[in-house]
C-alpha cells in the first residue's frame, strides 16, 4: 500500500497545496462531460489533441473513466493539422458527441450533425474550450487535471482503491452530517473524511480554507466550543459530540482525522497526505 500511495505523491502536489487552476462545474461546462453528471464522484479534466496516437487510444477505452464526472477539452498542440481539426470539431453541435469522437478514433474527417440554429452555441463552446486550455496550458497530452492539479491517472486509480478500501471503524452515514461539512470550490474528494479540533483552537476560518482548497476529500469540520456540562449544544455540536461516541474518541488535546469511517493514526499521516495539513494547524496552535 504504501508504494502505490508513495506513486500518487509524485504525480500529485500539494499551496499547502500546490497553485490550482479553477475548476469546471457542471452547469456551464456540461457540454464537455463524457458522461451525464454523476452525483458525489470526484470530477477530473482530460486535455486530449485529436491527432494525438495515445489520446486516440484512451479514447477507445472511455470505462476507464467511469468513477469520474469527466470535462474533456480539445488541446491542439500538434501543430497546424490538429489546429485545423479541432476548428473542424467546433463547427458540430455536440464537441464531444459521438460522430466526432468516432471520427478522431478512425484518423477521419469529422463527420457530425451542425445545425445553423446552433451556431452561436458552437461559438459559446469553443470560446469555452480556449478559455479553459489557456489557462491550464497543457505541454504534452494527453493531460489529467484533478482539483485544478495535474495528476496521473493510474496513480489516481490506485490512491483512490486504498483509500477507499480501508476497513472502516464504523459505517457513517455522510449524509446526516451534511451541516458540518466543509464546501468544496466546484468539486468532490474521492473519499469523505472528518477533521476533530479542540475546544481551545482559535483559528478555524483559516482551518476552513485549506480545506476547501484540498481537493483529495470531502472535508467535514467537527468542533465543540461548549466545555460546560450546563451549555446548551448547537446542532453541529450536537453531531459532533455523535461522532465522538461513534469513533470512540474521547479526548482531543490534538486534532484527530478520520477517512471514510477509520481514524487515521499520526504515524500513517504521510500514507493519507494529511502531514502537511496537520504540520499548518500545529503551527497556527503554537
Amino acid at each position: 500500500m504504501r508504494l502505490l500511495l508513495g506513486a500518487f505523491v509524485l504525480f500529485f502536489h500539494t499551496s499547502l497545496w500546490a497553485e490550482s487552476f479553477f475548476v469546471p462545474d457542471k452547469e456551464n461546462y456540461k457540454d464537455f462531460l463524457i458522461e451525464p453528471w454523476k452525483p458525489n464522484l470526484a470530477s477530473i479534466i482530460a486535455f486530449k489533441d485529436p491527432n494525438c496516437g495515445y489520446c486516440i487510444k484512451a479514447l477507445k477505452n472511455l470505462k476507464q473513466y467511469e468513477d469520474y464526472n469527466v470535462f474533456m477539452f480539445w488541446s491542439p498542440i500538434l501543430g497546424k493539422a490538429s489546429d485545423n481539426k479541432v476548428n473542424d470539431i467546433f463547427d458540430c453541435d455536440d464537441p464531444i458527441g459521438k460522430g466526432v469522437i468516432n471520427s478522431v478514433i478512425n484518423r477521419k474527417p469529422i463527420i457530425c450533425e451542425s445545425t445553423s440554429l446552433l451556431k452561436k452555441k458552437r461559438e459559446q463552446l469553443e470560446s469555452l474550450n480556449h478559455d479553459v486550455v489557456s489557462s491550464y496550458n497543457p505541454q504534452s497530452v494527453p493531460a489529467f487535471y484533478f482539483g485544478g492539479q495535474k495528476i496521473n491517472l493510474n496513480s489516481l486509480a490506485k490512491f483512490k482503491r486504498d483509500i477507499t478500501s480501508s476497513p472502516a471503524l464504523v459505517k457513517l452515514q455522510w449524509q446526516r452530517y451534511e451541516i458540518i461539512k466543509v464546501s468544496s470550490s466546484q468539486h468532490s474528494g474521492i473519499a469523505n473524511a472528518i477533521i476533530f479540533i479542540p475546544n481551545n483552537f482559535k483559528r478555524v476560518d483559516y482551518l476552513s480554507n485549506l480545506l476547501e482548497e484540498d481537493p483529495k476529500y470531502n472535508w467535514h469540520l467537527a468542533e465543540n466550543s461548549c466545555e460546560s456540562k450546563y451549555c446548551v449544544l448547537t446542532d453541529k455540536e450536537k453531531l459532533t459530540e455523535e461522532l465522538k461516541l461513534l469513533l470512540n474518541i474521547t479526548e482531543l488535546d490534538k486534532p484527530v482525522f478520520v477517512v471514510n469511517g477509520m481514524i487515521v493514526k499520526s504515524e500513517r499521516y504521510g500514507l493519507y497526505q494529511l502531514e502537511k495539513l496537520a504540520k499548518a494547524i500545529k503551527m497556527t496552535s503554537s
